[in-house]
């Protein structure tokens, strides 16, 4: 009796080990397919760019064309500008930081300017996450 329980729990733990393995396998193929396409389409935007201008001016009216290729224009430089600024503002945020620790001889000052400029770009709650990490690596 004892022994086919522990066969049956050497089975679930071999059954839970291969769908951890299968998953994290299936996570690194996902990387790399995405990192593999999101390469081919930097390296070739500008012919990508021609050609799906072109797909719109032959499948749709050109005054509807004009219109979307005008809302996606607005659209890219919004996210462009928001981008932008949200980098400024955590640089500044992160350099605050490592200025203010610094005079106040506090450890780590540097490492925590860096934590908190990363987690700013975050947007709302990415400072606070970063001052909280910063405090608990303080404290310890």
């Amino acid at each position: 009796m004892g022994d086919q329980y522990s066969w049956q729990r050497s089975r679930k733990y071999d059954e839970t080990t291969m769908s951890a393995v299968g998953s994290i396998v299936s996570g690194f193929a996902t990387f790399f397919i995405a990192f593999s396409f999101a390469c081919y389409i930097l390296f070739q935007k500008e012919k990508l760019h021609v050609q799906i201008r072109k797909v719109f001016f032959a499948f749709i009216s050109k005054q509807k064309a004009e219109a979307f290729l005008k809302i996606c224009s607005l659209t890219y430089q919004t996210f462009a500008n928001f981008l932008t600024g949200q980098c400024v503002e955590a640089v500044i945020l992160g350099s605050m930081f490592v200025v203010t620790l610094s005079i106040l001889k506090m450890p780590y000052a540097l490492l925590i300017g860096t934590l908190i400029a990363f987690t700013a770009l975050i947007p709302i709650f990415g400072a606070f996450i970063g001052c909280a990490v910063g405090c608990f690596l303080i404290f310890m």
